[in-house]
């Protein structure tokens, strides 16, 4: 019953991106990492008690302040700069995310 619950509470969370998804839209990739990002700042570091979660945390804040500067400059001349920075900051940390 837990795992239902949380399921909902997922597809609510998430119910503007899966309601407007469209499969060639890369922006609607980036809306659902920003949703998870959002979460990881809010959470790891205070709800997580592992050894790295502080870390996950902070990462976390670097990516989503970067995601957030792409958004803010899509159409504009530093959008293609903006958007490599975040990629390869997500690359990086990637598998420094898994336990």
């Amino acid at each position: 019953m837990k795992k239902f619950i949380i399921g909902i509470k997922n597809l609510w969370k998430f119910k503007t991106v899966i309601w407007n998804y469209r499969w060639w839209d890369f922006g609607y990739f980036l809306d659902i990492i920003e949703i998870i990002l959002e979460d990881w700042t809010k959470h790891y570091g205070k709800d997580s008690h592992f050894i790295g979660d502080e870390f996950v945390r902070l990462r976390a804040c670097v990516l989503l302040k970067q995601l957030k500067e792409y958004k803010n400059t899509i159409d504009t001349e530093k959008e293609s700069e903006r958007l490599k920075k975040f990629c390869k900051t997500l690359s990086k940390n990637l598998e420094r995310f898994w336990d």
